[in-house]
C-alpha cells in the first residue's frame, strides 16, 4: 500500500477525535486533532496526512499502513475498529471497441464484501498536456454516466468503466491514451460515520499504480520498517518451511559502526530470536532474518519484531503478525447431502471449524482457499438433478478440511425445502460466532484461563447458548481437543475454564434448535496457571 493517509467523513465540525493505527499488539501511529469542514459541505472531515487544510500530521512516527492494521477511531462516540482491507488493482485502463470508454478491474479480499456502492476506482491524469487542467477520471456508484459491479463469475472481483470525467467531459481516445500510463491509479474502501455515530464501511485498501506524494510537510514514512513476512501464514501444508523477514534500516550514526538488525518471534509466551549468523543487513540498508521451520515451540499469532541498533529511535514500525495454525479443520455438512431430487433444490453448508467455507457445483472443479478456487458460501445455492457438490471449510491460516461431496440424481418426489436466512425461523441454523482475545489466567492461581466470544450475526436463527471448548497446543503434533463446555445463555460473552496446566486455544458455537452452528476460529494462545 505504501501509504499513510486517513479520512473520516460524517463527523460534527469542531469535534475532537483520536485515530490510531494498531498492528497486532502494537500501536505503530497516532493523532489527535479537530475536525474540520474541508469540502464545504457543512459536515466536518479529519484528513491525516494530506495535502488538505489545515495539515494534520501523525505524532511521532509516520506509520505505513498495511492491509490488516487496524485503524482506531475514539472520540464522543462509541470507540470503533475497523480492519485494513486488502484490495488489488488486477488491470490497467483497457480500451472498449470504438474509443469511448475504458475499463479497470480489481479484486477485494473481504469476508463479507462490502456493498458495491462503498468501493471507489480512481484515475487521475493531472497535468497532462492537451487536457483539461483538473483531469480527474473517477468512478462511484453514483458518478454519471460510470459505473462499478461485482463480477458474478469471480467472488470479490470488481468491474469499473469509465465514459465520463469527474469534471472535464467524456472520455476521448486521447484520454485514453493519457489513461494508460496514470499518474494515480487508485481503488478504496470508503469509510464514514453514520447519523449514529457508528464507523460504517472500511479503511483505505491497497493502490495501484503510482501514487502520488503525500504532504510535504508531514514527516515520511518511517525508514526502519518489516517489510516482508515470508510465508504470509504458517499452516498445514508449508508447517516445515523456514520464515523469512525482510525490511530496511536506517544509517547509524556517525562513528558508531554499520547498523545492526536483531529479529525475534513470539507467541506471548515463548520467544526465538534469530540466530545472527541468519541475520543479513546489505549496504543498501535492506536487511534479511531467517528462522528455520518448523517453529516447533510456538503456536498461533506471533509478534514479528524487529530492533535496530546503533540506529536512534523507537519500535513503532517494526512488529508483524504471522498467525502459525497447522491442524486442519473438521469437513463441512452439505444439506440434503445429496440423493435424488425432482428439480432444483436449495442446499445449505454448515459445520467445519474454519472460518469460511467453500464450494463448487457441477463442473467447478475442487474448492481452494483462494478467491478465484470456488465459491465462497454466504447463502443457501440451489442446485438440479445431475449436479454435485463439493465443499471445504478454510481457517483463518488457509487450513483445508478434507472435502465433502454431495451428487444430486433426479427423481419424482418434490424436493426438500431449507429457509434462507432472514426468515426468522428456528430452522435457521446459527453463523459461527466471533471470537474474542482469550486471557491467561493470574500467576499462582488456580489453573484457569477465560475464552471470550461475540454473538453470532443475526440470520434468522433461534440461538440457545454456545459450546466453548479447549484445544491443548503441543509443539509437533496436533491440538489435544477437551470436551466442549455447555454455557445455555444466548447473551453470554466469556467463560473461564479450569483447564490443566499448559497452552491453549479456544473456540466457540452457537446452537439453537436448528442445531449447531460452525465451530469459531480458534482465539490468540493463552497459559493456563
Amino acid at each position: 500500500m505504501d501509504d499513510s493517509i486517513v479520512l473520516l467523513d460524517g463527523l460534527q465540525i469542531g469535534e475532537t477525535v483520536t485515530v490510531s493505527v494498531i498492528r497486532g499488539t502494537v500501536e505503530v501511529g497516532t493523532v489527535t486533532g479537530q475536525a474540520e469542514d474541508l469540502l464545504g459541505n457543512g459536515v466536518g472531515q479529519f484528513e491525516i496526512n494530506h495535502a488538505a487544510a489545515p495539515t494534520v500530521c501523525w505524532e511521532g512516527v509516520t506509520p505505513e499502513i498495511v492491509p490488516g492494521d487496524v485503524v482506531r477511531v475514539e472520540g464522543n462516540f462509541p470507540t470503533d475498529d475497523l480492519v485494513v482491507s486488502d484490495i488489488d488493482l488486477l488491470t490497467e485502463v483497457v480500451p472498449a471497441v470504438g474509443g469511448q470508454s475504458f475499463t479497470v478491474r480489481g479484486h477485494i479480499n473481504a469476508n463479507p464484501l462490502p456493498p458495491i456502492s462503498e468501493l471507489d476506482v480512481e484515475v487521475r491524469l493531472l497535468g497532462v498536456a492537451g487536457l483539461p487542467s483538473n483531469g480527474r477520471w473517477r468512478t462511484t456508484a453514483t458518478e454519471a454516466g460510470n459505473t462499478i459491479v461485482y463480477d458474478p463469475a469471480t467472488p470479490g472481483d470488481f468491474v469499473a468503466t469509465f465514459t465520463n470525467s469527474e469534471n472535464d467531459g467524456p472520455v476521448t481516445p486521447q484520454v485514453i491514451a493519457a489513461a494508460a500510463s496514470p499518474i494515480v491509479l487508485e481503488a478504496q474502501h470508503i469509510t464514514s460515520r453514520d447519523a449514529a455515530g457508528e464507523i460504517t464501511g472500511g479503511t483505505a485498501g491497497m493502490f495501484g499504480g503510482p501514487f502520488g506524494p503525500e504532504d510535504a510537510a508531514c514527516p515520511a514514512l518511517a525508514s526502519r520498517a518489516i517489510t516482508t513476512v515470508s510465508p504470509a501464514r504458517i499452516n498445514a501444508a508449508n508447517a516445515n518451511a523456514d520464515v523469512i523477514v525482510s525490511g530496511v534500516t536506517a544509517d547509524a550514526p556517525a562513528g558508531s559502526g554499520a547498523p545492526t538488525v536483531s529479529v525475534t518471534l513470539s507467541d506471548g509466551v515463548d520467544t526465538v530470536t534469530a540466530a545472527p549468523a541468519n541475520v543479513v543487513v546489505n549496504g543498501d540498508n535492506t536487511w534479511s532474518a531467517r528462522f528455520p521451520g518448523p517453529l516447533a515451540s510456538l503456536e498461533g499469532n506471533l509478534a514479528v519484531k524487529a530492533t535496530h541498533g546503533p540506529v536512534t529511535g523507537g519500535d513503532a514500525q517494526n512488529t508483524r503478525t504471522l498467525l502459525k495454525d497447522t491442524v486442519r479443520p473438521a469437513a463441512p455438512t452439505v444439506s440434503p447431502n445429496g440423493g435424488a431430487v425432482s428439480g432444483p433444490t436449495s442446499v445449505f453448508l454448515a459445520g467445519g471449524g474454519g472460518d469460511r467455507l467453500r464450494y463448487t457445483v457441477g463442473n467447478g472443479g475442487q474448492p481452494g482457499p483462494a478467491f478465484n478456487s470456488g465459491i465462497l458460501f454466504a447463502a443457501p445455492f440451489t442446485v438440479v438433478p445431475g449436479q454435485t457438490v463439493k465443499a471445504i471449510a478454510v481457517d483463518a491460516a488457509d487450513n483445508e478440511s478434507s472435502t465433502t461431496t454431495a451428487s444430486f440424481t433426479q427423481t419424482a418426489t418434490p424436493p426438500p425445502v431449507v429457509r434462507p436466512p432472514g426468515g426468522g425461523s428456528a430452522a435457521i441454523i446459527a453463523l459461527a460466532p466471533g471470537i474474542g482475545s482469550a486471557k491467561s489466567g493470574k500467576p499462582g492461581g488456580n489453573d484457569t484461563a477465560t475464552a471470550k466470544w461475540r454473538a453470532p450475526l443475526a440470520n434468522g436463527a433461534v440461538l440457545n447458548g454456545f459450546e466453548v471448548r479447549a484445544l491443548k497446543t503441543r509443539p509437533g503434533r496436533s491440538a489435544k481437543i477437551r470436551p466442549a463446555v455447555v454455557v445455555e445463555d444466548r447473551n453470554a460473552k466469556k467463560l473461564q475454564l479450569s483447564l490443566p496446566a499448559g497452552k491453549y486455544r479456544f473456540q466457540v458455537r452457537a446452537f439453537g434448535p436448528a442445531g449447531k452452528s460452525p465451530w469459531s476460529e480458534r482465539s490468540n494462545q493463552v497459559r493456563s496457571r
